[in-house]
């Protein structure tokens, strides 16, 4: 490698390595055995020794290798310690979210949107037919011995509910909202939806969609509600106090996108005050591992309030043996690009993050970052 050529931390060996896991398609093996290939020939790849390094230890090494661009995923903390390290110009996320990362004025930022809307969309029905029709309890109530011949079977015996004259409410109508659109509109429920903007292509291709443009109406009318806006400052504890007391009696609250869209002391309060009687489906927490004294507040409300079904599951919706190698495969086609960049018109190619979505559209601020430093002295 010569003394210009980009240097690429990866924060993780799990990127190459899931490309061995027998659970991956062989599609998906070779497209990131290539995309390997291609980006070591655009540039020196510093893999980390460990799957999760501390900050100390991603600092120590952009600083010392003088690292261009990182790649990471959710559970690496890319801190404002970090991108303020001057060599470094791109950082390069396998998720769709980017909560995980500082947002520099001078750093691009990539994702990969639509390699999991699929999966997460298929989780979240799941989790929806799962606790209306109470399988992990039953589940439970079987494994645990209680079905034995002194339970007779009878008409009103464990009955949960379908989907049948149900309202389905979804926050957030992108691509992963619109996956789960295209799946529960066959059940031929009333599907209302809030966004920023309205969908007509969308209303006009499911004629039983609503858009409501008054997102309180939302949490009082639906039945079940599904969370899928992304987390930043304008969304932190969207759901809070006031929406969730608007909950109908034993609706159900869905969360599949970043736990800290609702508040949850607001919601433990709630529910242990009794202020509002609501299922929950959650895969995600504001702090994930999900802490044990947040998880024995639960189960407390659970033991004093049986009728309320609550399913938690660890932050594993894409948790797909190929939507993960395809995350990891997207990731490292970025940083290829990025590695092989040299105007402004490779950045239109990028996967950019949405607060950035303005340099596709105006290719001239790029100027203002350091990559474009970077182009002229190449």
């Amino acid at each position: 490698m010569s003394a210009t050529t980009p240097v690429v931390y990866l924060a993780s060996p799990v990127f190459r390595e899931i490309a061995d896991n027998p659970k991956v398609s062989v599609k998906y093996k070779f497209m990131i055995n290539k995309v390997w290939s291609n980006l070591n020939t655009a540039a020196e790849v510093i893999v980390a020794e460990s799957r999760f390094p501390s900050t100390e230890e991603i600092v120590q090494t952009v600083t010392e290798k003088e690292v261009d661009f990182i790649g990471c995923h959710l559970g690496h903390r890319i801190t404002e310690e970090i991108v303020s390290i001057q060599s470094v110009k791109a950082v390069s996320t396998s998720n769709v979210g980017w909560n995980h990362i500082h947002l520099h004025p001078a750093i691009v930022v990539t994702n990969t949107p639509g390699v999991l809307a699929g999966t997460i969309a298929d989780y979240t029905v799941s989790l929806i037919l799962a606790n209306l029709r109470n399988i992990v309890g039953l589940s439970n109530y079987l494994w645990n011995g209680k079905w034995t011949p002194a339970d007779k079977w009878d008409l009103d015996r464990h009955i949960g509910k379908n989907t049948e004259n149900l309202t389905y409410g979804i926050l957030g109508l992108g691509q992963i909202g619109r996956e789960v659109v295209q799946r529960v509109a066959p059940w031929g429920i009333h599907i209302a939806y809030h966004d920023i903007f309205q969908s007509m292509e969308m209303e006009e291709r499911f004629p039983n969609l609503t858009y409501y443009e008054d997102v309180e109406q939302l949490f009082k009318t639906a039945d079940i509600i599904s969370i899928h806006i992304p987390l930043d400052e304008s969304t932190q504890h969207f759901v809070g106090e006031h929406l969730l007391q608007l909950m109908r009696p034993h609706a159900l609250l869905v969360n599949t996108a970043r736990g800290g869209v609702i508040d949850t002391a607001a919601l433990i309060r709630l529910l242990k005050n009794k202020d509002i009687a609501i299922h929950l489906a959650l895969d995600v927490y504001e702090d994930e591992p999900l802490p044990a004294e947040t998880l024995d507040e639960f189960r407390e409300i659970t033991a004093e309030r049986p009728d309320l079904r609550f399913i938690f599951t660890p932050h594993s919706a894409t948790a797909d043996a190929d939507t993960r190698a395809r995350m990891s495969a997207t990731m490292l086609a970025n940083l290829n690009s990025l590695a092989r960049s040299t105007t402004a018109r490779d950045i239109k190619e990028l996967n950019v993050v949405p607060p950035m979505a303005f340099l596709k559209k105006e290719p001239r601020m790029i100027e203002d970052f350091r990559i474009f430093r970077w182009w002229q002295g190449k």
